[in-house]
C-alpha cells in the first residue's frame, strides 16, 4: 500500500465532505478533525521523504568527495509564483466542485463564496504568509506548499468568525499567518 497516495484520497475525501456538511456543524467538526489528522500525517510523510532525498545526498557527497555524482533531489519548479498559484488554486477549485469568480475567490453551485489562496513555506520552511480579500466567505482553503507536499486547511466561517476582525489586513485584504511549530500548525493572530 502506498501511503501517500492513501493519504491523499482520505485528504481529497475529506475536503468534499467538509464543503458538503458545512451546514451540520456537528459533522463538519468531526471532519475537520479528521482532515487535519490526515494532514498532520502527510506532514511527517513529506518530511521523512525530504529526509531520504537529504540522506542520498549525503551519502553520494561522501561517497564522491566534495561533489554528489548525481542530483537526487529534484531542483525547485521554475514556473513563477503566480503560475503556481493559479495552477494550485485552480486544481483544488476542480477537486471541490468551485467555479472561481476572480482572483482568489470561488463559488459554489449553490451561490457560496470561498476564499482559496495559496502560499510557499518561508525560507526557513515554518511560516506561510497568504492574503485574501476582506469580505464574507462560506469557508476559506488555505493552501500551503512545504517543500514537495501540500498542506490544505478549510477552515469554515464560523470558526473564523471570532478572530476575523483581529486578523491583520493590508489595504482591503486579510493577511494569514500559518506557522508550524515541530508537528502542530497554527493560525496566527495578532494581539
Amino acid at each position: 500500500m502506498d501511503i501517500a497516495t492513501e493519504l491523499e484520497t482520505l485528504r481529497s475525501q475529506a475536503k468534499k465532505r467538509i464543503v458538503e456538511a458545512v451546514n451540520d456543524t456537528g459533522q463538519l467538526s468531526a471532519l475537520v478533525k479528521l482532515l487535519e489528522d490526515v494532514e498532520k500525517d502527510a506532514g511527517i510523510l513529506g518530511q521523512l521523504e525530504r529526509n531520504v532525498g537529504e540522506y542520498h545526498t549525503r551519502l553520494t557527497t561522501t561517497m564522491n568527495g566534495s561533489r554528489p555524482a548525481v542530483a537526487l533531489v529534484p531542483p525547485r519548479s521554475t514556473v513563477n509564483r503566480k503560475q503556481l498559484g493559479s495552477s494550485v488554486r485552480l486544481a483544488f477549485a476542480q477537486a471541490h466542485d468551485l467555479a472561481q469568480v476572480k482572483g482568489v475567490v470561488y463559488s459554489n453551485a449553490a451561490g457560496s463564496t470561498f476564499g482559496v489562496t495559496m502560499a510557499s513555506e518561508d525560507k526557513r520552511g515554518d511560516k506561510w504568509f497568504l492574503g485574501l480579500p476582506d469580505r464574507q466567505y462560506r469557508a476559506i482553503a488555505l493552501l500551503c506548499l512545504d517543500g514537495s507536499s501540500q498542506l490544505d486547511f478549510v477552515i469554515p466561517a464560523q470558526s473564523l468568525a471570532a478572530v476575523w476582525s483581529q486578523l491583520s489586513r493590508s489595504g482591503e485584504e486579510v493577511k494569514f499567518n500559518v506557522k508550524r511549530e515541530r508537528l502542530s500548525y497554527m493560525l496566527i493572530v495578532p494581539g
